[in-house]
């Protein structure tokens, strides 16, 4: 069997057990822990339906018995609309994502805002007016916690930011990316760091090159940093047409041959 039609196999076999309903009891207690620990079931069954109680506004109503969704609805509609919270929301729907670190960080964010006494399935920062610097890309959990600005540390610090206006660009071209589209992005990212191919797609390219680049300066961070990989990749941020295209194929070289410290944080 073929890795397409296995990935087809597997992919409905998720949407199966995604759609099998979730027992109100189990939901209940996990919303119920969420309200008191701020902590989420790792099932993300459960967590996507404390999510939705959370941010539909029905919260501790309308339980019902299983798949009594009359009960529900009722609820949605005898509740007023539940104010929109930018950070909360992110929050919220990043503690749901596929990507383990951005779902780690929003997850440990929650946990944090429950312990100093706040109730995570209120609109916190909506109900007090507050509003913070959302990120122009990436995820807000990791923002919040500094990243990616900590990696904006000498002697690369222009490089950095000129890198994050890149991934700022990127999130324009990609304004909805899916689960999918991540999973393109990881398989062509290894490709490239295995073998310095690159796809031809433009967008999938430019966010290869961006994403390898991200790789290098979390090295730099960790302290094992490869100063020729830098200013190879700054080598192609700095320049455009042709030459752009010969600094690429200068990096490819140096991909194939395994002359760069650029693969997989250890």
């Amino acid at each position: 069997m073929s890795f397409r039609s296995t990935r087809k196999r597997l992919d409905k076999i998720g949407q199966q057990i995604d759609s099998l309903p979730v027992d109100p009891a189990v939901v209940r207690v996990a919303f119920h822990t969420f309200r008191e620990r701020g902590e989420l079931p790792q099932d993300l069954r459960i967590a996507r339906a404390v999510v939705f109680r959370i941010t539909s506004g029905i919260g501790d109503k309308g339980w019902g018995e299983e798949g009594d969704e009359p009960a529900m609805i009722r609820a949605m509609m005898e509740n007023p609309l539940r104010p929109a919270d930018d950070v909360m929301d992110s929050l919220l729907r990043e503690s749901l994502s596929d990507h383990e670190t951005a779902r780690d960080a929003a997850r440990s964010i929650l946990k944090d805002l429950r312990e100093n006494g706040l109730d995570v399935t209120e609109p916190l920062f909506a109900k007090r007016g507050a509003t913070l610097g959302l990120p122009d890309w990436g995820y807000v959990g990791m923002h919040l916690i500094g990243y990616p600005e900590c990696l904006v540390i000498p002697p690369y610090e222009e490089q950095a930011r000129r890198l994050f206006e890149r991934f700022a660009q990127l999130r324009q071209w990609v304004p909805d990316p899916t689960r999918r589209w991540f999973d393109s992005l990881s398989a062509a990212a290894g490709l490239f760091r295995e073998h310095g191919e690159l796809p031809d797609e433009q967008v999938m390219r430019e966010a290869v090159l961006a994403d390898t680049e991200l790789g290098c300066l979390q090295r730099h961070w960790l302290g094992q940093g490869d100063p020729e990989a830098m200013a190879a990749f700054d080598a192609v941020s700095g320049a455009s047409g042709e030459e752009r295209e010969r600094a690429i194929e200068r990096v490819q070289v140096g991909m194939r041959e395994r002359s760069f410290g650029v693969g997989p944080i250890p």
